[in-house]
């Protein structure tokens, strides 16, 4: 490949390649040029199509700028032209990228490519899709970390040993516990019967007194004395007072210091049986164990492969699908690859009037050497839009005031704002008015703004477009001549237009009128 002088080439499709595909869009005009190296072949032009100039030794031969059918009308315009690789190029092996890019001005976008595939490489490609695709399936969805990656049994495990945990440690308390209400049942019942000894004791003693205090008295009383002395001496003595300072000192209670320590938590607490909680696993508990029971590696391995899909990727697929192509076909060797290419461009404000086309072709081999060649051939299309029919000089009819607002949609229709230009325009009803209708496909509107103003080469040529887009075709060939007549550079703008096809289909002897008329041989 490096070593032949054969390369893919663009040009401008014949008469016959036209009818057999692709419609341009809005009206059009381009030409083909040839810069750095002749193309070993050219498709055979019609000889009314050719002209030939000699520069000294080197003859260059061109095509003839010719105005195809086109369009502006509804905000494209449509680029066509013949695209042909050698079979030179045509290798099962290979694959075969050729880029148009589109040359607006300054400014330079890529078109739709076209993708030529051998069966061998594409045999090769879809492998590694496979491949790929095996990757991608064994891509585990967060969402499903849960059934693939959880640690089930490290769970349960864990769970399972908390539990017992738990039971284990209640277990104990309660054995503790019960040791505790065992040993204080003991040691209430021996200081209760302790106390009540001491207490027995010191009523018996009390009610000994009570006898001999009673004896003292009943003596007093045999022998006539005052016996209250003897029981006022009594009760003073041996009082609730004195009982109380007598029982307090010699009764006994049961006090934290009289406890054993592994009990006395218990007895500050005053814990019984019933005080008991134990600790159970609760769903918050399991949740929270859970968020550490995964498989961490596999999901770690898992991230990275979300993580770095398009490295992966790229490691698997060596040779990616080029996206959104025009075309993608297989080759066919031992054969030319010959393309009618056609694509719509949409109408913007910065779109130039001179557009041009370059093909960057790249050849890619199974073993990923590749071959590249930027844009060779240049083709140039002239973009011809209904603003050309413009008439610039109606705004010389204003006073300076409206020129101002004028100029403003004038400035709109430079750059096929054709809506906004007629809010604006439409105050001063006129032919520029009716261009604005006529763009915007208000046909009836036009003509009858056509019907009311002065009828100047150009207002016919734009009735001429209205009516055949109305099929009146009578209507559109006499308005057709008549502005050709009045203007007779109008004569040669009609291939451009798409509304005259079906015109010039009809009247076959209207083109060669419209020449005489252009040429000065018109006979009225």
């Amino acid at each position: 490949m490096f070593l032949q002088s054969g390369r893919p080439h663009i040009y401008l499709p014949t008469n016959k390649e036209e009818k057999s595909g692709g419609i341009l869009s809005e009206r059009v005009s381009y030409e083909t040029k040839i810069d750095t190296i002749r193309p070993a072949h050219k498709p055979a032009l019609d000889d009314e199509d050719m002209k030939s100039v000699t520069l000294e030794t080197f003859t260059v031969v061109a095509d003839r700028p010719k105005l195809k059918i086109s369009t502006v009308r509804n905000g494209k315009i449509n680029l066509t032209f013949l695209m042909t690789v050698p079979k030179a190029f045509m290798d099962n092996r290979w694959q075969i990228v050729l880029t148009p890019h589109l040359i607006n001005g300054d400014q330079t976008s890529a078109l739709p490519p076209v993708v030529l595939k051998g069966s061998q490489f594409k045999k090769v490609q879809d492998e590694e899709f496979a491949k790929f695709a095996k990757f991608e399936k064994d891509i585990i969805d967060p969402s499903d970390y849960d059934k693939k990656f959880f640690d089930q049994k490290k769970h349960s495990l864990f769970t399972k040993n908390l539990q017992h945990k738990y039971l284990d440690h209640y277990t104990a308390e309660y054995k503790r516990l019960q040791d505790y209400q065992a040993w204080k049942h003991i040691a209430e019942v021996r200081i209760m019967n302790a106390n009540a000894r001491r207490e027995g004791r010191y009523y018996q003693r009390l009610n000994d007194k009570a006898i001999e205090m009673l004896g003292s008295a009943y003596n007093d009383d045999l022998y006539g004395l005052d016996s209250s002395k003897v029981h006022r001496g009594f009760s003073g003595r041996y009082n609730e007072e004195h009982r109380k300072n007598y029982l307090d000192k010699k009764l006994s209670t049961l006090t934290v210091d009289k406890v054993p320590k592994n009990y006395r938590k218990y007895f500050e607490k005053n814990f019984t049986l019933d005080s008991l909680k134990n600790k159970s696993l609760t769903e918050k508990d399991s949740a929270n164990i859970a968020k550490h029971t995964y498989f961490f590696k596999d999901i770690a391995q898992n991230e990275s492969k979300i993580k770095n899909k398009d490295t992966h990727r790229r490691h698997l697929v060596r040779f990616p699908e080029v996206e959104n192509p025009a075309l993608s076909d297989s080759i066919r060797t031992g054969k030319d690859f010959v393309y009618l290419y056609s694509q719509d461009i949409d109408v913007t404000e910065d779109l130039q009037r001179k557009l041009s086309v370059i093909v960057e072709t790249r050849v890619t081999a199974m073993d990923q050497s590749s071959w590249h060649q930027g844009g060779v051939d240049t083709l140039n299309f002239i973009v011809s839009g209904m603003n050309d029919l413009v008439d610039k000089t109606l705004i010389s009819r204003l006073d300076e005031a409206d020129q101002a607002i004028y100029q403003q949609g004038l400035d709109r229709l430079a750059v096929r704002d054709y809506r906004g230009a007629l809010n604006i325009i439409n105050q001063y009803p006129d032919y520029n008015s009716a261009v604005c209708l006529a763009a915007l496909g208000y046909n009836d509107q036009a003509i009858m703004l056509l019907d009311r103003i002065t009828a100047t080469g150009k207002a016919d040529y734009l009735r001429a477009i209205v009516y055949a887009r109305m099929k009146k075709l009578e209507e559109a060939k006499e308005s057709l001549l008549s502005a050709a007549r009045k203007e007779s550079t109008l004569a040669f703008k009609v291939e451009i237009e798409p509304e005259f096809a079906v015109l010039l289909e009809t009247y076959p002897e209207l083109q060669e009128q419209l020449e005489n008329i252009g040429d000065g041989l018109d006979e009225m």
